[in-house]
């Protein structure tokens, strides 16, 4: 079982016994220079409970979210976050690890369109 904070704390858990038991160390989501990767809005689970997905979306200032195009695998024995962009066109909306292998990883997109271009477009009329 993972679980996140308000805070971007991640934790996860062994329940598979009758009492629970934190696996790994409390990580906040940052990388270790203390910079935060973002804020956390999705996360799953692999199967064997040694990886973590997450998405996250950019927050420059406190009232705006821009969703991030990339995503995020947290590898709980190295202690390290790993980060993949999908494309500068596509935003990851949800994660979904395979129940049976756990190496298997799909990440559902949505298409975000470039308002750059039209900015530019526009402004040369």
């Amino acid at each position: 079982m993972a679980v996140i904070t308000s805070q971007n704390m991640i934790k996860i858990f062994d329940i598979s016994r009758r009492t629970y038991k934190q696996l790994g160390v409390t990580r906040k989501f940052e990388i270790k220079s203390g910079e935060l990767l973002g804020d956390i809005k999705n996360i799953a689970l692999n199967a064997d409970g040694k990886k973590l997905c997450i998405l996250s979306d950019q927050c420059p200032f406190p009232s705006i979210r821009i969703p991030d195009t990339k995503f995020y695998i947290y590898d709980i024995d190295m202690d390290s976050f790993m980060q993949l962009e999908v494309n500068p066109h596509r935003v990851p909306t949800e994660c979904f690890w395979d129940q049976g292998d756990a190496r298997l990883l799909a990440i559902e997109t949505e298409f975000v369109k470039d308002i750059s271009k039209d900015l530019n477009t526009t402004s040369d009329q």
